[in-house]
C-alpha cells in the first residue's frame, strides 16, 4: 500500500521539489489511516496544504544555512580581535539544530493535515458499517408485522453497539421477536397473550416490545 501511495504524492507534487525522504514520510503517515485503495486519491490531494509548507521550510532552512556558511565564510577572511571561534562542531551543531526544527514543524504540519483525513476515513468507514447493519436488520425483520418492524427500523438509527456480537445478539432477538409476533397474527393469538379475533400488533404493542428488547442489551 505504501508503495502505492508514494507513487501518487511524487505523480501528483513532483513539481514542488520535495526529496524522496519527504514523501516517503508522508507515505507512512497516510499508510496507518487508508485502509483501501480507492481511498488514495482522497488522502494524497488532502496533504497538499502540508507539503507546501514543508517545501517552504525547506527552503528557509536551506537560506538559513546558506547565511550562516557566508558569514563564517566573511568572519574567516577577515579576522577581528576577540571574535569567537566558530569550530566545525559548532557548525554541525546548529546544522542539526535547523533539521531538528524542521523536522518538528514538519511532525506538527502531518498531524494538522492528517486529523481532517483520518476523521474523514473514519466518518466513511462508520456509515459503511451502519448501512450494512440496517440491510442486516431489514433482512430480518422481512415478513414482521409493520409496525413493529417500523418501530425496529427508526430505533435503529439511534443505537450504538460496541461490536458486531453485540449487534448479532440483538438482530437474533429482533428475529425472534419477529417471528413470534407472525405466528402469533396467523393464528389469531396476540404475542403473549389469549386468543382474539387476528389482527396486526399495535404501533403501541410494538413499541413496548421494542423497549424491552433493548433493556436488555
Amino acid at each position: 500500500m505504501k508503495a502505492k501511495i508514494l507513487e501518487a504524492l511524487k505523480t501528483k507534487y513532483k513539481t514542488l521539489g520535495l526529496g524522496e525522504s519527504a514523501f516517503s514520510g508522508v507515505a507512512e503517515i497516510l499508510e496507518k489511516t487508508i485502509t483501501d485503495e480507492t481511498q488514495i486519491e482522497t488522502a494524497v490531494a488532502g496533504v497538499e496544504a502540508w507539503l507546501k509548507v514543508a517545501q517552504g521550510e525547506g527552503d528557509r532552512v536551506r537560506n538559513d544555512k546558506a547565511k550562516q556558511a557566508q558569514s563564517t565564510t566573511a568572519q574567516t577572511a577577515q579576522p577581528q580581535t576577540n571574535a569567537p571561534t566558530v569550530t566545525p562542531n559548532a557548525q554541525t551543531q546548529a546544522g542539526g539544530n535547523n533539521q531538528d526544527d524542521l523536522a518538528t514543524i514538519i511532525a506538527k504540519a502531518v498531524e494538522a493535515a492528517t486529523k481532517p483525513i483520518t476523521d474523514k476515513l473514519a466518518s466513511i468507514e462508520t456509515d459503511k458499517v451502519v448501512n450494512s447493519r440496517k440491510s442486516i436488520l431489514e433482512s430480518a425483520l422481512k415478513g414482521a408485522p409493520e409496525a413493529y418492524r417500523n418501530s425496529m427500523l427508526s430505533t435503529f438509527e439511534f443505537m450504538n453497539f460496541s461490536d458486531d456480537d453485540s449487534f448479532n445478539k440483538y438482530v437474533e432477538q429482533t428475529k425472534t421477536t419477529a417471528t413470534d409476533l407472525s405466528l402469533a397474527a396467523s393464528s389469531s393469538r396476540p404475542y403473549g397473550g389469549a386468543r382474539v379475533p387476528s389482527k396486526e400488533a399495535s404501533q403501541a404493542e410494538c413499541d413496548k416490545i421494542v423497549n424491552k428488547i433493548i433493556s436488555k442489551m
